[in-house]
């Protein structure tokens, strides 16, 4: 019984570590994602306004 519970707490711990990575990862997506569509508009940007200026 107690073995059973043991194991059930550790597969919860597992499953939380690993939740917690899912996280993580999807945080890290995300932030990556929003810095290249930023410096992607900035870049684009940066162009319109140089060729308005020539």
């Amino acid at each position: 019984m107690l073995l059973f519970f043991v194991l059930l707490l550790l597969l919860l711990l597992l499953l939380l570590l690993l939740l917690f990575i899912i996280i993580i990862i999807i945080i890290i997506i995300i932030i990556i994602y929003y810095y290249y569509y930023y410096y992607y508009y900035y870049y684009y940007f940066l162009c319109f306004f140089f060729f308005r200026i020539t």
